[in-house]
């Protein structure tokens, strides 16, 4: 799968079949980008999303895929403060859980 200049964080398998990559990427100027990839079993890219400002984003490095009763998937995205500083200065980074309901387009 094309990285697109950016990096793998994290990745799960996706109830039913296929994988889930959530990759991120930094910029001076957009700030952090986070990209959730959904592939299919063969491989194929079947959705993706993105996350960057003025939406809420920070450094996101977890990703989980659960089924949803309904046939969604859930996908929860995490991210740490790393204890809120380096170096002994404050990053500005949040403690931060994101969780966004995907359907297959099959099902849709």
């Amino acid at each position: 799968m094309p990285l697109d200049g950016s990096e793998l964080v994290a990745m799960d398998n996706v109830p039913g079949g296929g994988l889930a990559y959530l990759l991120r990427s930094f910029s001076p100027l957009r700030g952090n980008t986070v990209k959730l990839k959904v592939l299919d079993p063969a491989g194929r890219l079947v959705d993706q999303m993105e996350i960057a400002r003025p939406l809420t984003v920070d450094n996101l490095e977890g990703l989980a895929a659960v089924a949803r009763p309904d046939g969604a998937i859930r996908f929860y995205l995490i991210a740490d403060d790393n204890f809120g500083f380096s170096e002994g200065r404050p990053t500005g980074q949040r403690t931060l859980l994101m969780a966004f309901d995907w359907r297959p387009r099959a099902k849709r």
